[in-house]
């Protein structure tokens, strides 16, 4: 029921963003943010379901959950801006570029304190399987943005 009424909010505000948007490579840029908030759901969901089958000890959880957060607050800061931007000119462009690094910085982290830390290989396989979604986000902004 969660994830069905955070979907409709997610899909909601990206018509609404997309709306707003006059430039093309916003909009992919939008797509792609609205795309890693999904994924930060869907991890959040899968990484709760492994805690509850045993899968995921609270030692494990816990690195997840800080590095999930960081990813969102990242991911929230990155949409802001692209919501606040209508044309991509050379200082919205690397204001987009600067919040995206610190997108990539974060998930790295993410992989680097919480996955790799993961002992149960379905779990760690379950949890990368979700979060290379962000694999295709991240070149969906690369190209929105000219070739970041």
């Amino acid at each position: 029921m969660k994830i069905r009424v955070r979907q409709q909010l997610v899909a909601v505000l990206l018509i609404l963003v997309l709306a707003a948007c006059k430039d093309e490579s916003i909009r992919k840029a939008a797509r792609a943010s609205d795309d890693m908030a999904v994924t930060i759901s869907l991890a959040i969901d899968t990484k709760r379901q492994l805690a509850l089958a045993g899968l995921l000890k609270p030692e494990e959880e816990i690195p997840l959950t800080l590095g999930l957060q960081k990813v969102n607050t990242a991911v929230k800061a990155f949409y802001l801006q692209v919501k606040n931007t209508s044309t991509l000119d050379p200082a919205a462009k690397n204001q987009l570029l600067l919040l995206f690094s610190g997108i990539t910085t974060s998930v790295e982290e993410l992989n680097q304190q919480g996955v790799l830390g993961i002992r149960n290989e379905e779990a760690k396989t379950k949890i990368s399987a979700v979060l290379a979604a962000f694999t295709t986000a991240f070149a969906a902004i690369q190209v929105a943005l000219g070739g970041a």
